[in-house]
This record gives C-alpha cells, sequence and structure tokens, in this order.
C-alpha cells in the first residue's frame, strides 16, 4: 500500500513538472513579479515551516496554500473546492500509511 501511495505521489509530481514546463512555453504574456517576493527554502526540520506559517500571519502577505503547491497550474479548471478536496483525499491515503506523521507535521490542503 505505502507503494503505491509513493507512486501515486511521485507520479503526480512528475505531471505537474511537465504541466509547469509546457504552461511556460505557451503562455503568451509572462507574469510579472512584484519585487517584494519572498522565498522561504531549507531543511527539513530546520523551522521552515514556522518561519512560513508567521510570514503568512500577516494580512498583507499572499502565501501559496498546500493545494496550490501540489497542483498550481489547475489544468483541469477544477474549482477551489475541488481542488481541496482531492488533495484532502491524498493526504488522508499519508495518514493511513504513516499514521503518526501529523505529530510529526501538520497536513492539510488548506495550510500555509
Amino acid at each position: 500500500f505505502g507503494r503505491l501511495v509513493t507512486f501515486d505521489y511521485l507520479m503526480r509530481r512528475l505531471i505537474c513538472r511537465l504541466e509547469v514546463i509546457h504552461a511556460c512555453k505557451t503562455i503568451p504574456e509572462k507574469p510579472q513579479l512584484s519585487s517584494d517576493v519572498l522565498f522561504v527554502i531549507g531543511l527539513p526540520r530546520t523551522g521552515t515551516t514556522l518561519l512560513h506559517r508567521l510570514l503568512a500571519l500577516d494580512p498583507n502577505a499572499r502565501y501559496p496554500q498546500t493545494f496550490e503547491l501540489i497542483d498550481p497550474i489547475n489544468t483541469k479548471g477544477y474549482s477551489r473546492k475541488k481542488r481541496i478536496q482531492w488533495l484532502e483525499s491524498k493526504l488522508n491515503l499519508i495518514k493511513k500509511v504513516i499514521p503518526h506523521i501529523e505529530a510529526i507535521h501538520e497536513l492539510g490542503a488548506e495550510e500555509a
């Protein structure tokens, strides 16, 4: 069961990468990014999630929610609700395979 969940996750990540590459090549006008963009990166267990969540508390900030990170292009045109439901079903599979995962890291489609 764990192998199936891992395979599904990796396939989704690869498909997502291809969709992003395709979108970057086919979008006629590239969006202009603000110069105020901040990326939070780091090794696991170094406080990046805490920092990300603290920054997300700013009402003037825009942060990606988990469902947007997993499916940034939304090529199927699903509603926000449907995208969240789809990801929650995938996260529930992970929780079945690793029952103690949320003791290590909260999982949710709308997490910051």
